[in-house]
């Protein structure tokens, strides 16, 4: 680092211009080293927070309706069974029903790697980063 030293008004030179396509590149590794991880929780968690670091890479200009399709493809409704246990046992339906209770509630869940295979292809797109070897994804 230099060690001229500058006056208030003067901006100093940037030494290190910033190299996006590096920065895409870097987040994609952390996606796929999250990917990685063990435990089946944290995994989740931090792949999550992964892709949506990456998805924010993505500059406001290139997002097209096509992407927000294609991101909203990824999600998908889930059931959760949400009935109540008496004695370690789940209530039967006819009982729920009965008494007004109710036994399912639907979840709206997001497929985070079918997620992340979107914006990679986004960037793929951008001409940002490219496909190596011999996956089609």
């Amino acid at each position: 680092m230099s060690t001229k030293r500058f006056k208030v008004f003067e901006k100093p030179p940037i030494e290190e211009s910033y190299d996006y396509a590096e920065q895409v590149r870097r987040q994609i590794e952390r996606c796929l080293e999250a990917s990685a991880i063990e435990d089946k929780r944290i995994r989740y968690e931090t792949f999550k927070a992964c892709v949506l670091a990456l998805e924010n890479l993505i500059p406001f200009e290139d997002r097209d309706e096509e992407l927000d399709k294609a991101l909203a493809e990824t999600k998908y409704v889930d059931l959760k069974d949400v009935r109540p246990k008496f004695a370690g046992v789940k209530a039967s339906k006819e009982t729920c029903e009965e008494r007004g209770i109710p036994t399912f509630v639907e979840i709206i869940e997001t497929n985070w790697n079918q997620y992340f295979r979107v914006i990679f292809n986004k960037f793929v797109a951008l001409k940002v980063t490219v496909r190596r070897g011999s996956y089609s994804g």
